[in-house]
């Protein structure tokens, strides 16, 4: 037989077993889950850490403001990415077509396929990664 007698420690979830959890900082979400009540509060503290200027002191209308300006930055340059793709398909039809001026569409071609490389390697530094991997690639 066991040592000491079950507590109510024992019987918690472990993602809920740590001494400095207490209920009262705890609710039930309406599906059921039982989550902290400071969420939202701590989910833009973390948002204004990754899009904000560094300390605590901030007025909610300008992390959302830098959320929208990375969202439009996104859009651009998903916009970028598909007008390059939409360039290069171009200008291998036109290469098909014309077999007297490879060379001109060969290094326009190999400046756009540049250019998408460049561009996706970026935006994955920044933690971005686009719809559908660059032609050629294999994601």
């Amino acid at each position: 037989m066991a040592e000491r007698d079950v507590t109510e420690f024992d019987l918690r979830a472990e993602e809920f077993k740590r001494r400095d959890i207490k209920p009262e900082d705890y609710e039930f979400r309406s599906d059921g889950k039982i989550v902290r009540k400071d969420r939202w509060i701590n989910a833009i503290h973390r948002i204004q850490g990754i899009v904000g200027p560094a300390g605590h002191e901030f007025e909610i209308d300008d992390v959302v403001g830098a959320v929208m300006r990375a969202e439009k930055a996104r859009r651009t340059l998903e916009g970028l990415r598909q007008k390059l793709e939409a360039e290069l398909a171009t200008t291998a039809g036109l290469m098909a077509e014309e077999e007297s001026l490879p060379s001109i569409y060969g290094e326009h071609s190999k400046g756009i396929s540049a250019a998408i490389a460049m561009l996706t390697e970026l935006a994955a530094e920044h933690g971005y990664r686009f719809a559908s991997p660059p032609p050629g690639t294999t994601e």
